[in-house]
């Protein structure tokens, strides 16, 4: 099993001020972990990010079961699952049946949704060497804090941010 880090929860609830929703615990949300639970009791989910993923008010989800690993679907990015590896906490789209690792744990996936929120607000009618600039040092941050998450091969992240860049 997996535990959070208190420090990256509570700078991913500070990042977002006050924009996440907590998940009530009467909600029909999906099987997560206790943990993970406990965490968008407590800490929540945002109602609106930079992707335009749905992460509240969704009709109840199935789990999905791909590569011999079990999935919770925590959201919906265009109709694509957002979906939580329920025994190592790490989140993925899931497009196509095929899984592909955004974060390596909710809280990071948090994060750098925040993160990533504050930039596209950052960059308004930047030039196009500026927005390369700063797309290029939270891509650094990222790697810095969620390697995997930018690692080898074509991330979400890394896609994403090329879109950015390209604008």
């Amino acid at each position: 099993m997996f535990a959070l880090d208190p420090e990256l929860v509570e700078r991913t609830r500070a990042l977002w001020a006050g924009k996440l929703i907590r998940v009530p615990r009467t909600a029909r949300h999906p099987d997560l972990p206790p943990v993970l639970r406990e965490f968008v009791e407590s800490v929540g989910l945002p109602a609106e990010n930079c992707w335009n993923a749905r992460f509240h008010d969704l009709a109840p989800q199935s789990p999905l079961h791909l590569r011999g690993r079990e999935f919770a679907v925590l959201g919906l990015d265009h109709g694509v699952p957002i979906a939580v590896d329920v025994d190592q906490g790490a989140v993925w789209v899931v497009q196509s049946g095929t899984p592909r690792l955004i974060n390596s744990s909710l809280p990071l996936f948090l994060h750098a949704l925040g993160l990533c929120d504050h930039l596209l607000r950052d960059l308004g009618g930047a030039r196009p060497d500026v927005r390369e600039a700063k797309v290029d040092d939270l891509r650094a941050t990222l790697a810095d804090l969620d390697p995997p998450s930018m690692g080898p091969g074509c991330t979400p992240w890394q896609e994403y941010f090329d879109e950015v860049v390209s604008e």
